[in-house]
């Protein structure tokens, strides 16, 4: 399936303030069920384990998938996320291997996954895309894109990308969905995708204001995991975690640090992204 080059491109950063590149509309398939987010305070600080499996039965679940891709003779995971019909959303250090100045190989995506492939296999990836940025060291953008050779999407649906509103980090609750290899007790042998059911915040952006902090609970494999929250019923990407503090097999976020008892994990901005990403779907439609 993978005997032929996938083409690897770079893309230039671009940003823009316009109004009308806030916002990348998600899609849900016809008889596929939704799980809409509740209402709740998000004001509770993260401590023992705040996840459950996802049902990838239902949306936006069945958009979130497992990365496999491999270095050399070694093979690693990621998250990534649909965000059309053949684009999948993930880091850049998913994709390209900042030390090495080179693009991973032999990419294949399986949306749905549950500790095996989903009712749509693997899929061949035929493109990835990673920032100029990233690979200029900047590690904060950590952005990058696979181009599937199907369009599954349609099936699986895929999730909207807003960028984030101010009120936002006073009134939304938030959530994380992958495959952090920490979670569960199989963790080391399967992979399992799964989702904070205790509510958790994005605190503010990083001083640069390219990143956003975020407390939900993740684990090594959660790189490239959407950061999202529900508008209206409807979920949106506002970030894609990408780095947390690691050693506490319970919450990566709460590791030692610096600040004792501060829980600080990380995700890039819909901001930095969203523009790239609309051109890229559209180039690849």
């Amino acid at each position: 399936m993978f005997g032929k080059k996938v083409a690897c491109s770079v893309i230039t950063l671009v940003l823009s303030s316009s109004l009308f590149a806030n916002t990348h509309e998600g899609f849900k398939p016809e008889g596929i069920e939704g799980i809409e987010g509740s209402e709740s305070n998000n004001k509770v600080l993260i401590g023992s384990e705040g996840r459950e499996e996802s049902d990838t039965t239902r949306y936006p679940f069945t958009a979130i998938g497992y990365i496999n891709f491999k270095d050399g003779e070694d093979t690693y995971g990621c998250t990534g996320s649909m965000v059309s019909s053949n684009v999948v959303l993930t880091n850049g250090h998913c994709v390209f291997d900042q030390g090495k100045n080179k693009f991973y190989t032999d990419f294949k995506f399986s949306p749905g996954y549950q500790t095996s492939p989903g009712p749509l296999g693997e899929i061949a990836v035929k493109k990835v895309y990673v920032s100029t940025s990233y690979q200029k060291r900047k590690t904060d953008i950590d952005y990058g894109f696979l181009i599937l050779d199907k369009h599954v999407g349609n099936q699986t649906g895929w999730l909207g990308v807003r960028t984030m509103e101010f009120s936002w980090y006073r009134t939304n609750r938030f959530y994380v969905a992958g495959y952090g290899s920490n979670f569960g007790l199989l963790s080391a042998l399967i992979s399992t995708q799964a989702v904070n059911t205790q509510a958790c915040q994005i605190s503010r952006p990083t001083l640069l204001g390219r990143a956003l902090v975020h407390n939900c609970d993740t684990g090594p494999g959660n790189s490239g995991s959407p950061l999202f929250t529900y508008v209206n019923g409807i979920p949106y990407i506002v970030g894609v975690h990408f780095s947390g503090a690691s050693g506490d097999q319970e919450n990566a976020a709460c590791a030692e640090s610096i600040w004792p008892g501060v829980c600080e994990n990380y995700a890039t901005k819909a901001d930095i992204f969203l523009k790239v990403m609309k051109e890229i779907i559209k180039e690849n439609k």
